[in-house]
């Protein structure tokens, strides 16, 4: 499509884009999806489908293949104190910690496709198989015969943490007398109740993002991205 000799070269990328009339400072993700609000024609399709392939699915299932015993079992992924500074447990070789979200009503049945290799059925049912592929990892791990996994989690400890050593007394309220500090906050982002596993629970991760904002180093339109609204809904 573009005629480059090797189209993953961010230099020849950025020149040929020069070439098509889109000039772009860098290739990071957050200054593409921001040129992609106004590009068009052959330039907005090679950045989606450069996009497309640098998504985590193919990687994460490479390394699934890598790291798998002749049993077909992983082992070796959760590393005690792993984390240097915080003492935390790191994911290692799949990294487990940061497993994409699936949001697929079909999950079985976008699975089942996946194995059949039916690429066709795919690309007719789902808007994009690159993104497909990516929601189908969690279903990958599968418990062997006789086993589940359980999955735990402290409950929000940064912001509990980060509330303590503030002296944010209402926080430290809200958590003593058992409320969902992320639905909490999406309540007052927007004067509407927001319950976790009922209504408008889809707004929680607002409160949540905007909850951790503080907490965080992050590029305007990085929190503009995460927030999924106008980048001056983000700076609000």
């Amino acid at each position: 499509m573009t005629g480059l000799e090797n189209p993953n070269s961010p230099i020849q990328l950025k020149d040929w884009l020069i070439t098509h009339g889109c000039e772009v400072s860098s290739l990071a993700k957050a200054y593409v999806e921001a040129v992609l609000d106004t590009a068009s024609g052959v330039v907005r399709e090679v950045l989606e489908l450069r996009g497309n392939l640098a998504k985590s699915s193919v990687k994460k299932y490479q390394a699934m293949r890598n790291v798998a015993g002749a049993d077909g079992r992983a082992r070796g992924l959760i590393q005690f104190y792993g984390a240097g500074r915080t003492g935390r447990f790191a994911g290692r070789l799949v990294q487990v910690q940061n497993l994409p979200r699936n949001y697929l009503p079909d999950l079985d049945q976008a699975r089942a496709l996946t194995r059949q290799r039916n690429l066709d059925a795919l690309e007719l049912l789902y808007d994009s198989v690159p993104d497909t592929l990516n929601q189908l990892i969690r279903t990958a791990f599968i418990p062997s015969v006789g086993h589940r996994f359980i999955v735990a989690d402290y409950s929000a400890i940064a912001a509990r943490v980060i509330a303590w050593l503030a002296g944010e007394a209402s926080t430290l309220q809200a958590f003593r007398n058992g409320k969902d500090l992320y639905c909490e906050t999406a309540s007052r982002l927007f004067g509407i109740p927001v319950e976790k596993h009922g209504a408008n629970s889809e707004l929680r991760q607002k409160g949540k993002i905007a909850q951790r904002w503080p907490m965080v180093t992050t590029a305007p339109s990085e929190r503009s991205r995460r927030w999924g609204a106008a980048d001056g809904a983000g700076r609000a």
